[in-house]
């Protein structure tokens, strides 16, 4: 089916469905939006009514309208999304640049900047050298700390760049200020084979964001990449003394929620935040041995957009230590501004502190080049929006997104499954979603925490209409399940490069970085492929990172810790009711 008419019908079904639950004028101007598919305005009716209507089912319904269009990649013209992308892009390297040259000035004239902000970066900057500490032990633990992920690199593509791939290469790209550690790291760690490329740049590509422009981001070359994750592991570590989890958003979530009740704290969101994070502005906050570091791993040229350039900024998305620099610095700004680490948390560019600290905030960051997200930050009345979460007066308004470009019957099921938890019982919504399971033959299947599987039913329908069987004590369904990538082999010692501390780390069947690992030592398993080799670690991808292609078949069950979700019973009824055929 045509993704973008699944939004359309969808959203005009959800607002009819409110007709008489919210003021007429605002149901017939949203479905004259609808009918003329004004896409401009139904991606604004959050700012366009939420914002003019302090009421908190008037906020539920604009926020649920723009959603169905605001992040959903099949109005996007991939074009069109590019060419913005280009002109956000350098228009941040133009704010870094303004914001080095006022740094400069400052740091020659520092009897000219307001003494109040003087006094907040003086503080920011004890604050991030006491959470950081001496940079010895972080150094004597530097091999414990290097990690790798899957993303794309300077030189290998995403498809080529699952950790098991990545240590199987023969070479590593690297700047020539990193090479040194790297050639060092590598040879303490025998992968003596490992040649080294020296590169000079990073790669610049282009990701969805939302329906009309997409987001930057900057592939490292892998060498950098190892000591920039480094970084990031240990300074996230140090910021958990502080209260900062950055592998967990719930604090930031009830910190909103909490403001939505009270109307104390202000829910702050940056514009842009990592790409205008200028060079001056990490040089003056972090101090003098930690900048060194994270200066001679970062690259300092990028190329893209048809040409190659010098950064003005510090590091943009997809350089590994940048999350936990920015985290550092907003956290340190927003601690010196409240001294009450109660008081303040914050998640990467989302800060929650204090309303009465808000225009001192405002007026730090403006001083080290970052500006606030005015649509996505709220400091007065009812609603909070933080991490993901949008809280109107202590309930979740959250919206749900329809995001997919192309809707197979996988992404169907997820559709279905979001959109049901918003529909009233017997409504127009209900009946359209039920039409596209019938339509599309969507397989029925018992809660689980993956959306893409099937369509949810309760489990004690999903034993009724058998389709849960069981064998042998093991509970089965048809389901769609992503394809499973081929098995990778990787010599011993290159799995040292990946893991550089095995006897701490190698657990037979154990998961580490979302990679299962089954160590071999001369004998083969029924789990692996048997290679002559003194020792063997064959690696395979737990989520299938290779393809996003999805199958229908037979795999096991098991019961999902969280209780069945309260809408899922009345929507059960409604299946077997309307759904005879998938009994």
């Amino acid at each position: 089916m045509n993704p973008q008419n699944i939004a359309y019908d969808s959203c005009r079904c959800f607002i009819q469905d409110h007709s008489g639950l919210i003021d007429e004028e605002i149901i017939q101007l949203t479905l004259g939006w609808v009918r003329s598919r004004n896409l401009s305005s139904l991606c604004s009716a959050d700012v366009l009514i939420a914002r003019a209507y302090s009421c908190e089912r008037t906020n539920r319904f604009s926020r649920q309208i723009a959603a169905f269009f605001k992040k959903n990649a099949a109005f996007s013209d991939e074009r069109i999304c590019d060419e913005q992308a280009e002109i956000s892009f350098f228009k941040a390297e133009t704010v870094c640049r303004i914001t080095n040259r006022r740094l400069d000035h400052y740091d020659k004239y520092p009897h000219r900047l307001d003494d109040e902000v003087a006094t907040v970066v003086e503080k920011s900057r004890n604050i991030i050298r006491d959470i950081l500490g001496d940079i010895g032990p972080f150094l004597s633990e530097l091999k414990d700390n290097i990690r790798l992920t899957s993303g794309a690199t300077a030189t290998l593509s995403r498809r080529q760049s699952l950790p098991h791939l990545k240590v199987n290469i023969r070479s590593a790209s690297v700047t020539s200020e990193c090479r040194p550690f790297f050639e060092s790291l590598m040879y303490q760690f025998g992968a003596k084979k490992v040649r080294t490329k020296s590169i000079y740049f990073n790669r610049v590509e282009t990701v969805p964001k939302n329906y009309k422009t997409a987001r930057t981001i900057a592939c490292e070359p892998e060498g950098n990449l190892l000591f920039q994750l480094a970084f990031d592991k240990y300074a996230k570590q140090k910021l958990r003394y502080y209260g900062i989890n950055l592998s967990c958003q719930e604090r930031n979530q009830k910190m909103a929620r909490e403001g939505s009740i009270s109307n104390n704290y202000a829910t702050v969101d940056l514009s842009q935040a990592s790409d205008t994070i200028a060079f001056n502005a990490v040089a003056l906050l972090l101090p003098s041995d930690w900048f060194q570091y994270v200066k001679l791993c970062r690259t300092s040229y990028g190329k893209g957009f048809g040409q190659t350039f010098k950064y003005e900024k510090f590091s943009s998305m997809g350089n590994g230590s940048t999350f936990a620099i920015e985290t550092l610095i907003f956290f340190a700004v927003s601690l010196a501004i409240s001294k009450n680490r109660k008081e303040t948390c914050v998640y990467g560019d989302d800060i929650i502190l204090k309303k009465e600290h808000y225009p001192l905030l405002l007026k730090v960051m403006k001083h080290l080049g970052f500006s606030i997200n005015k649509d996505k930050t709220f400091s007065d009345g009812p609603f909070r929006e933080s991490c993901g979460t949008d809280w109107f007066l202590g309930r979740d308004v959250t919206p749900f997104y329809l995001r997919s470009k192309t809707h197979g019957k996988p992404e169907l099921c997820h559709i279905v499954n979001g959109l049901a938890r918003i529909a009233f019982p017997d409504s127009r919504l209900e009946k359209y979603l039920l039409s596209l399971v019938n339509d599309n033959k969507l397989p029925l299947v018992p809660f689980s925490e993956d959306s893409m599987i099937g369509v949810w039913i309760d489990t004690h329908t999903a034993y009724k209409l058998k389709v849960i069987q069981t064998k042998h004590s093991i509970s089965y369904i048809k389901a769609y399940v992503a394809k499973s990538p081929v098995y990778n082999c990787v010599t011993w010692q290159t799995y040292f490069l990946w893991h550089l501390d095995a006897s701490r780390r190698v657990r037979l069947s154990q998961s580490y970085d979302d990679i299962e690992i089954y160590a071999m030592i001369g004998t083969p398993t029924h789990r692996s492929r048997y290679i002559s080799d003194s020792s063997v670690c064959i690696t395979r991808s737990k989520v299938p990172l290779l393809s996003h292609k999805y199958r229908q078949k037979r795999v096991s069950w098991i019961p999902p810790a969280q209780a069945t979700p309260v809408h899922l019973y009345r929507w059960s009824d409604q299946i077997v009711h309307n759904c005879r055929r998938l009994e």
